[in-house]
């Protein structure tokens, strides 16, 4: 179905599908969570086309569960009225590509943003460039962390970016008792990440998928805006939405109103209490699922958690006093139980480091038995052969895909490809779809740097995912569902 034809809104969170059985326009997206089993606390925002919360959302209105159970919803209220406050994090860019004038602006949002921070709220700076650097650790001292934010300039060379993410990451998952739940991380640049030897996006995107904490960024990029910079810009919203935050293109506005407009969409929240009474936390991923019924308007979101094991240290509590007799498994057992969420989230974060290294380690001898083969090839093309060099290497991946609507629902396809496929009407493309709504070249799927991704060619009725037009390269997940002309397929997955 074409959202468009039909004037109802179809709510894109990543990974997860929305169903909208009105024409009414309402955004419904699942931000984070905090999870304290049996208690589970999420922030979900509730608005309307105009990004203006809906008031008076009722408890009745909402459902959930978690993976197999069933998560009572007991307390629904909108986040301006909680009390417990928030714990900000505010990455700033300190490379040369800001012009002071323009870093001036930042400096004033920032101290505005620091002013008007309530009793609860606390707030942390990194600063991003050449070096990474923790300026100040939360705090609710205002008058201190005004004066890191003043003595700040733009003056670094290279923008490790990520690696900035990373930190803030690192900060944001952090169990202190007086640190409220609720974690943002704030930030203004162009996106491009060009510092030689810093963390790489796949390995951005392993510590995202382990913390669920929402980036609220701001692009801004200086004229001539540049194909780089544009794709800097591309990136930064894409990591934004990732997070279960938000994107905002300064553009021409005043960076000052940027800052505002984006602690205005934080402040504009529901904070929802449930109660998962069978939930059991054994480390594993669980997917939290939530449901909004307002009347014929159905939307479901949500978002993978990690359950772990949670227990609870009091703050002046000393740690055990070490045995002579202690065995290495008493010493391990000992740590986990006193260090708690923390060991977990050292080990967990060890071990992705440890598999990335792996995979990477393992995709370079396949590029490298790749290229010999090829060479292989080369040398076996001679004289008057006219046989095709592509058509002698092996495919690298096949990716499934099942019709739901169209020509012939249920037919499975096995799409083998390389570097990319091409999917459209004409016979030429490496999956020919019979459908007088899908131009001739319609979509491409590729597979790049770890990540699979589909972008739309300019087609004449365009690509959907999960029911949203998309216009710019979009990172495929596991039942994700792809909307070109009448024809509806499902991701199954890809084999590599």
């Amino acid at each position: 179905m074409k959202v468009i034809k039909f004037c109802g809104l179809f709510l894109f969170c990543l990974g997860v599908n929305s169903t909208v059985l009105a024409t009414e326009e309402i955004n419904f997206r699942v931000i984070q969570a905090n999870v304290q089993l049996p208690t589970i606390t999420t922030w979900v925002d509730i608005t309307n086309s105009n990004g203006q919360q809906l008031t008076s959302v009722k408890l009745e209105q909402l459902t959930a569960t978690m993976g197999a159970n069933i998560a009572e919803v007991k307390l629904i209220k909108p986040f301006s009225e909680e009390t417990e406050g928030t714990a900000f994090i505010f990455l700033v860019d300190i490379s040369k590509s800001l012009k002071p004038t323009y870093f001036g602006q930042i400096q004033a949002a920032l101290n505005a943003w620091v002013e008007g921070l309530n009793i609860h709220d606390r707030a942390a700076l990194i600063s991003f460039g050449s070096q990474v650097k923790v300026l100040q650790d939360f705090s609710e001292d205002k008058t201190a962390l005004k004066q890191k934010v003043d003595s700040l300039l733009p003056s670094d060379r290279d923008t490790f970016f990520y690696q900035g993410l990373v930190k803030a990451f690192e900060l944001g998952r952090r169990q202190d008792a007086a640190l409220p739940k609720r974690r943002v991380i704030v930030v203004l640049t162009d996106g491009i990440d060009d510092a030689a030897g810093g963390v790489t996006k796949e390995e951005l995107l392993l510590q995202m998928s382990e913390s669920r904490i929402p980036i609220y960024a701001i692009g801004f990029a200086l004229s001539p805006l540049t194909q780089l910079k544009e794709n800097g810009l591309k990136e930064l919203g894409v990591l934004a939405r990732t997070s279960g935050g938000y994107f905002l293109k300064a553009d021409s506005m005043p960076l000052t109103q940027a800052y505002k407009l984006q602690k205005e969409r934080i402040a504009n929240s529901y904070q929802v209490q449930l109660n998962c009474a069978e939930c059991k936390a054994e480390g594993q991923f669980s997917h939290l699922n939530m449901t909004f019924n307002a009347g014929d308007l159905t939307l479901n979101d949500g978002l993978d958690l990690r359950l772990l094991p949670q227990n609870k240290v009091i703050a002046s509590e000393k740690e055990p006093e070490l045995s002579a007799n202690e065995t290495i498994f008493d010493k391990i057992t000992r740590f986990f139980t006193y260090y708690g969420y923390f060991a977990w989230a050292a080990l967990v974060t060890v071990l992705l480091l440890i598999v990335g290294g792996i995979r990477r380690l393992i995709k370079a001898k396949k590029a490298t038995r790749e290229r010999k083969f090829e060479a292989d090839v080369n040398a076996s093309i001679s004289g008057g052969e006219k046989l095709q060099k592509a058509a002698l290497l092996p495919p690298k991946y096949t990716l499934s895909l099942t019709v739901i609507t169209g020509d012939a629902p249920g037919k499975s396809y096995d799409l083998h490809f390389n570097e990319s496929a091409i999917i459209g009407r004409s016979s030429a493309c490496d999956l020919s779809i019979n459908d007088s709504e899908v131009s001739s070249k319609h979509a491409e799927i590729s597979f790049e740097r770890g990540i699979l991704a589909i972008k739309d060619l300019g087609s004449l009725n365009g690509t959907f995912i999960n029911g949203v037009a998309i216009h710019s390269a979009y990172y495929l997940q596991e039942s994700d569902q792809i909307l070109i002309g009448r024809t509806e397929l499902r991701f199954n997955g890809l084999e590599n």
